[in-house]
Order: structure tokens, then sequence, then C-alpha cells
């Protein structure tokens, strides 16, 4: 079967791009896509997420990973974020490092190892270099240490970013780009 894209406007004028297998995102204009100043944060796993966020902290770009997704389809999820960053840009990237976890089993974790593999992978080879980032550091800098309660982090993107509608897949990943958007702002 070939592969095609397509665009299409929706009622809103905003373009939708629709992938080859149905899976589509509504797109800001073109002419709005690259901000100074973008950062990407990746919270890697099959429920975790991608957000981009400007200089000045509005987000631009949020959407979560699915176990449901096909390699291809979370590696458009990513691919899409990328169209806000101007070539010089591509090191305002940031990736939850997170360490093997005993309660979730061999083979929890080494699907966790293969996807977190697959998106480093997909960032890298887009020339992209993503800076790993531990849990305990963003949190802290962020005052919303979780230990391990997604409902703690989940509060603390809905109260930064009130105009999105946070969930769980992408609360950490808005988070993480909020984390980079600090350090770089202090560098």
């Amino acid at each position: 079967m070939e592969r095609i894209n397509k665009w299409i406007l929706n009622e809103n004028n905003h373009d939708v791009h629709v992938a080859p297998n149905g899976f589509f995102e509504v797109l800001r204009p073109l002419c709005c896509d690259k901000k100074p100043g973008a950062v990407m944060g990746v919270d890697p796993g099959a429920g975790g997420g991608v957000a981009v966020i400007d200089g000045e902290g509005s987000p631009l770009y949020a959407w979560g990973f699915s176990p449901k997704k096909t390699e291809w389809e979370t590696a458009y999820v990513l691919i899409a974020a990328f169209r806000y960053f101007a070539p010089e840009e591509h090191g305002n990237c940031f990736m939850e490092k997170v360490g093997y976890m005993p309660h979730d089993g061999g083979k929890g974790s080494f699907t966790f190892g293969l996807i977190t593999g697959f998106l480093r992978g997909v960032l890298v080879s887009s020339a992209f270099e993503p800076k790993s980032v531990y849990p305990m550091l963003w949190q802290s800098r962020l005052k919303c240490l979780s230990r391990g309660n997604k409902n703690v982090t989940k509060r603390k993107a809905q109260q930064l970013f009130p105009g999105v509608k946070v969930t769980h897949a992408i609360a950490d990943a808005l988070l993480i780009a909020e984390y980079g958007r600090r350090v770089l702002a202090s560098s």
C-alpha cells in the first residue's frame, strides 16, 4: 500500500495533517511554527508524552504516547513537535532519565528501556541533543515532588498551564519542558 500524507483544513482554518494510517493532529498555521527559545520536554514510556513550550512558557504542543500506537505513530507524535524549532535550537530538548523500577518486573523494565531508546534514537537522528534530567531534579526545582503520585505533577501542570487540558500523559512532559526553559533562562 502506498503511503500518502494529506493536508486538509478544519472548520477553524487550521491545518489538519492526516498520516497514512489515519492518525491526525491539528497544526497551527505554518507561519506561526518556529518560536524563539522553544523547549521540548519528553516523558519517556508508553504512558508518557512530549510537550513544547516557547521561551515565555506558553505551551505550543503537547501529545501523549500510548501503548496502542505503533512505532511509526509514536515517532510521528515526536517528529510533529520538531516544527517549532529553528536548527540552532535543537539542543533545547530535555528528557526524563528514569532508572530500573523493581516493581515493574523484567518485562516492564525491558519495554520501558526499549521505548526510551527508541525515542532517544528518533531525537538524535533528527539532530536533537536530549539532555537527561532525573525526576527528583525537575520536580524539586518546580516544587512538585510526586513520590510516584502522578496527581501531584498533574496538579502542578494545571497550575502552570491553565489553558491546556492536562492529562497524566502530558503533565510530566509539560513540566520537564518548563524545567528546561528555566534552566536555559538562568544560564
